[in-house]
């Protein structure tokens, strides 16, 4: 999700190591699904930047 503009792109899967998916604190739920979001700027807002 573009922090600028507030783009958001799809992307099918992270690569590397996995993220941390397992909550430290489950505070009693049943945690069944998790969701990782990458923030950044988009090119579009790189290119109004640098323009």
């Amino acid at each position: 999700m573009c922090r600028s503009c507030g783009t958001i792109a799809d992307v099918d899967c992270a690569i590397g190591p996995a993220p941390c998916l397992t909550a430290s604190d489950d505070h009693g739920f049943v945690i069944d699904q998790a969701e990782v979001t990458y923030w950044g700027t988009c090119p579009d807002c790189l290119t109004t930047r640098i323009a």
